[in-house]
């Protein structure tokens, strides 16, 4: 059994007076909800107005760290140049300036992941991460005064938004459609605005997927609002990743079709094998741990997976296994596949002992004392290998 999910309080505080039962049973997935609260200091625990200009002021700003929008993304060379460091390509630097000038002329300020820069707002961003085990992206918007922001688009994720500073008006139009994921979607007609939303400092705003919305600065100074994309994984994609490496438990998954002359019985008993394979492999699949598996697959691209520690690994260093999760190891042939958690890594089967020593390990070792047929150097790519999915760590 799944154990009970622990409410993030900045969820709490994000949707209040609106319990969080009351939110996911009538708003969540359902319809937008706008929570008025005339407090301008409601967020100031989270986000101050002095955290972001201090960003402003004092943070080196670079391309696509920093965005421009003005009916679309404004392209990057307008605002930013390439540099380099001593040979190293160093990125694209925004040049502040002419930030400055096409923001007075319309374009808003996009800061994606902007919870890296205030501390208690990273904290509360991955408490809601771990919540939902989903993939959540949050930028900081700020729009010029008495002028549009956003025109009439969609979001195929969960939006949370919340004011700073400023006041913006959010017209809420039809759906798109339901579970759509894309945002290649052109030529639909636009009926009036079935709803207009003033967000106040303080104020609170979900929009679900795919509920189609503009906005617009209204106040005389400019809008800073936080946006939190919620974009938790979709069933294609637990099926993908159930397929990705199937075929190691499954080798029929990855037969070819029969020859071009083969008879149409041959054809429809490879489809009926294929199919009934497939069949058997999800009844027996635990889409939790796939669930899980994805949200670990996401929280490793936030960092550097092999630091570079372990690059500079030398044959003296202690590592272990980091739990007690078996790896399965299957012999196809020539080649044999080492499958740990969501990894699949193939090697010749000269791995073979080497890995059953590894399976027997609980206790720290030497890399050098790492027993098989390989010599150092495979001893040492190997053991960076395994530290890069998380089956070794460096002790």
């Amino acid at each position: 059994m799944m154990a009970k999910k622990i409410i993030p309080p900045f969820l709490e505080q994000l949707i209040a007076p609106i319990t969080v039962d009351d939110f996911f049973e009538n708003y969540w997935d359902k319809k937008h909800l706008h929570i008025s609260r005339d407090d301008a200091n409601y967020f100031k625990n989270i986000l101050s107005i002095e955290e972001v200009n201090h960003y402003f002021e004092h943070s080196n700003h670079y391309f696509p760290e920093v965005e421009l929008i003005n009916k679309g993304r404004t392209p990057a060379n307008l605002f930013s140049k390439e540099i380099m460091n001593r040979g190293y390509y160093k990125g694209r630097k925004i040049n502040k300036k002419k930030v400055q000038e096409l923001f007075e002329e319309g374009h808003s300020i996009l800061i994606n992941h902007f919870s890296e820069n205030a501390f208690n707002f990273y904290k509360s961003i991955n408490d809601l991460k771990a919540f939902f085990e989903a993939k959540i992206t949050e930028y900081l918007v700020v729009s010029n005064a008495k002028l549009d922001a956003f025109s009439i688009h969609h979001d195929i994720e969960q939006v949370f938004a919340f004011q700073i500073s400023g006041e913006k008006e959010w017209s809420i139009y039809d759906y798109l459609t339901k579970n759509i994921r894309t945002n290649d979607v052109v030529g639909r007609l636009t009926r009036p605005a079935s709803d207009v939303v003033l967000m106040k400092p303080g104020d609170f705003l979900y929009v679900p997927p795919c509920l189609r919305h503009s906005t617009k600065t209204v106040s005389s100074e400019p809008s800073m609002s936080i946006s939190i994309a919620i974009d938790q994984f979709y069933g294609t994609q637990l099926l993908n990743e159930v397929l990705k490496f199937g075929y190691v438990d499954n080798p029929d998954l990855n037969k070819m079709l029969p020859n071009p002359i083969s008879s149409k019985e041959e054809r429809a008993l490879f489809y009926k094998n294929i199919k009934d394979t497939f069949i058997k492999y999800l009844e027996k699949m635990d889409f939790e741990e796939v669930v899980e598996q994805l949200h670990l697959k996401e929280q490793k691209k936030t960092i550097n997976p092999i630091s570079q520690k372990y690059n500079k690994i030398t044959l003296d260093d202690l590592v272990e296994k980091t739990g007690e999760t078996q790896a399965i190891i299957h012999k196809d042939g020539k080649v044999i596949r080492f499958k740990y958690r969501h990894h699949v890594l193939n090697f010749f089967q000269i791995y073979l002992f080497t890995f059953n020593f590894l399976e027997k390990q609980s206790k720290p070792f030497k890399v050098k004392d790492l027993f098989g047929m390989i010599d150092d150097e495979m001893r040492l790519k190997l053991v960076k290998q395994l530290i890069k999915i998380d089956y070794l760590r460096r002790v």
